[in-house]
């Protein structure tokens, strides 16, 4: 092994933190005398940078900065760099992390502290890029500014850092005054506010959904305003969020008798639909109910998603594995012929039941569709149990007996045609839906069912070269995949991971993410193209940004690039989805309609994402608990013994349970259980 390039003072030092950043080009000391001294004696500030060996983004800036000679030569020259393990010194960490607190209004770990010779404290923050970003100056330019001040304007910065010592002493809570000798980042626009506003003014605010028939249910829309409404306190996003939800399934769209989701309405009450069952509609419905319950715990979504998974299990499972594509609007050459019912055929199997059952669906002898019964409820099951003076527990069992004979006649009548070919991405799509179905409500089951189908499709739509198919039937060749399929089975996979803590899951979502960049980027805007540089029998290839029926594969992996860079410490992945949600920022505002996927990742970027670390003892207990709550924007993983990936550098060396959140390219102190991260979380991402 050859020697390092660099060694500095820390060298001796026993802490790993310290240990750590021993052979870094900037020539660090420990906190002591000598280094004050020094300092003193050539009237240069000190920088002190705390953090420990748990903390992700000090990791992150040692690697960005502190290992780069050109930034480490600004460094040497213009301060002495002092280096500090909190949880060695955490009497220095309380005085600089006040100092930084009334500051700049925060702390937390990276903490850079500028101190005068005599170690007052003048300026400070947290984490600072290698180029502007995250609202805030590179590295670079913070130490320049701060050298280039220090020359000019000494006497200024003492008498600040002077009263700035005071006010610790005094503990004052608060120093409005901040020290503006850094120019301003760029500042990132607020675009969720303005997403949200836009969306709310198309919003059909009686019925539910936006704009005017035919009505889709736009899912992505319905999940911003969701996020949203919960985050930011908006009870107005938030309330049309549930409403349009509920009124989709309680109307015709929805199947009341057995489960599943219609295309689309042809009115605005969501009542008669165009009646053609797709997968992919039906695994994105199975993705809203499951956050839509972890953010108000309405049993009524979990008994929807249940009866989904029983209509697919029963009508959408293929025959040699996976789920088939759609199921025909028409029977018998009619449209919803399958699913209309007679006042009178509904009395005959009901009997007794009938009038309950009838009210309860809206049913009447002159219909409501071409002169037969489109089942669909006005009101929640228990509340229409209470109001006709029934035990809502009796009247559910009455229901679901009514609902099992309703399909037993159904069954005998001519089905609509299955479409069963096998997609791949709409597949994964269900994968992901299985998977936060098994969060939301607890359920180990949907969990491995989801394992199970991803694991299906791995081997079934492998070609060469980790390359994947788009869709077969038995006895085809297979089609080659596009971006979507990539897009989707990679989420499906980060997903999986997130609930197996499984390595080898990962490094085949990375594999995938390698050959999209190999096979799909256009280097010149950062977006992919729908198809692959190796598919030849195309005139032109096409870069598809909107988000329809389904979010657009741009759209998912640049929220995707964004997260597994952070997971596996990859820059370049992280800085391509960056870009891509900030490029489409303006877009985005301006069509929200059109591209609701995107709205959700501009968000989730303006919030932050959390990052969480779940180690030791009960790891997958604390990281279920976790994972059952409203959080869908987050990096997760956990490991009871931590595995050689980036996010987990540094944590999880002994048995006892610990939780890791950073948040914003601040770290805070490991937790002890799920209760405690869960009030972190809500605190942090808001």
């Amino acid at each position: 092994m050859p020697a390092p390039e660099f060694t500095n003072q820390l060298i001796g030092e026993t802490s790993p933190y310290l240990l750590q950043h021993a052979h870094n080009p900037v020539n660090w000391y420990p906190w002591g005398e000598k280094a004050l001294t020094l300092a003193r004696e050539r009237d240069l500030p000190i920088l002190v940078s705390i953090g420990y060996s748990a903390c992700h983004w000090c990791h992150v800036m040692e690697r960005e900065s502190f290992e780069d000679p050109g930034t480490a030569e600004i460094m040497n020259r213009l301060f002495i760099n002092i280096k500090i393990d909190r949880e060695e010194r955490p009497d220095l960490d309380h005085i600089y992390m006040e100092a930084v607190q009334v500051i700049s209004g925060s702390g937390g770990w990276p903490l850079n502290v500028f101190l005068t010779p005599d170690a007052k404290p003048f300026y400070g923050g947290t984490y600072f890029p290698p180029q502007p970003a995250y609202n805030r100056p590179s590295w670079k330019d913070v130490l320049l500014s701060l050298g280039r001040a220090w020359k000019e304007r000494k006497a200024e910065i003492v008498q600040q850092a002077d009263e700035l010592t005071g006010h610790i002493t005094r503990s004052h809570r608060l120093f409005t005054q901040k020290i503006p000798l850094v120019p301003d980042a760029v500042s990132e626009k607020d675009a969720g506010k303005t997403i949200a506003q836009a969306l709310l003014d198309s919003a059909d605010t009686r019925e539910g959904g936006f704009g005017q028939p035919p009505k889709f249910p736009q899912f992505a829309l319905i999940r911003f305003l969701l996020a949203y409404g919960h985050y930011k306190k908006q009870e107005n996003a938030l309330h049309h969020a549930h409403l349009s939800l509920l009124k989709i399934i309680r109307g015709g769209i929805f199947d009341q008798v057995g489960g599943g989701m219609a295309r689309y309405s042809v009115d605005a009450f969501w009542l008669v639909p165009h009646f053609e069952k797709m997968l992919y509609d039906n695994a994105l419905l199975l993705q809203i109910l499951a956050e839509a319950f972890q953010e108000n715990q309405d049993e009524e979504y979990k008994r929807t998603a249940y009866k989904t998974i029983e209509w697919l299990e029963r009508e959408m499972k293929g025959k040699n594995g996976g789920f088939i594509s759609a199921l025909d609007a028409d029977s018998e050459g009619e449209e919803g012929r399958v699913y209309l019912w007679e006042k009178e055929e509904m009395d005959d199997v009901l009997g007794e039941d009938a009038a309950w059952i009838e009210k309860f669906y809206g049913v009447s002898t002159e219909g409501n569709f071409d002169g037969k019964n489109i089942l669909f409820r006005k009101n929640k099951a228990e509340a229409f149990a209470l109001e006709n003076g029934l035990s809502p527990a009796s009247f559910f069992d009455t229901l679901n007996k009514a609902n099992r004979s309703l399909l037993h006649r159904r069954n005998g009548r001519i089905a609509p045609s299955a479409d069963d070919k096998i997609i791949l991405c709409w597949n994964a799509m269900l994968v992901s839906a299985f998977i936060k179905c098994g969060f939301a409500f607890k359920d180990e089951a949907l969990i491995r069912q989801g394992k199970a189908l991803f694991e299906f499709l791995k081997i079934r739509f492998s070609l060469t070269g980790n390359q994947v198919a788009h869709g077969f039937k038995m006895g085809d060749i297979p089609i080659p995949g596009f971006i979507d399929d990539y897009a989707f089975m990679a989420e499906a996979g980060l997903l999986l991971y997130e609930a197996t803590g499984e390595p080898s899951i990962l490094e085949y979502v990375s594999s995938l993410i390698v050959n999209v960049l190999d096979l799909f980027l256009d280097k010149e805007t950062g977006l992919f193209f729908f198809t692959s540089a190796s598919q030849r029998d195309l005139i032109t290839r096409k870069i598809e940004i909107f988000d329809g029926p389904c979010p657009s594969g741009n759209s998912i992996l640049s929220g995707l690039l964004f997260r597994l860079g952070a997971i596996n410490g990859n820059k370049d992945w992280e800085q391509i989805g960056r870009r891509n949600l900030r490029q489409m920022q303006n877009l985005t505002e301006k069509y929200p309609n059109s591209l609701g996927n995107w709205c959700v990742e501009t968000l989730a970027l303006e919030l932050g994402i959390p990052e969480i670390i779940v180690t030791g003892r009960g790891a997958r207990e604390n990281s279920r608990e976790i994972l059952t709550t409203f959080l869908p924007f987050r990096v997760h993983q956990w490991a009871e013994e931590s595995p050689d990936i980036m996010l987990f550098q540094g944590r999880g060396e002994g048995e006892n349970a610990a939780i890791y959140i950073c948040h914003n390219q601040i770290c805070y102190l490991p937790l002890k259980n799920a209760t405690e991260a869960d009030l972190l979380l809500k605190k942090l991402v808001c």
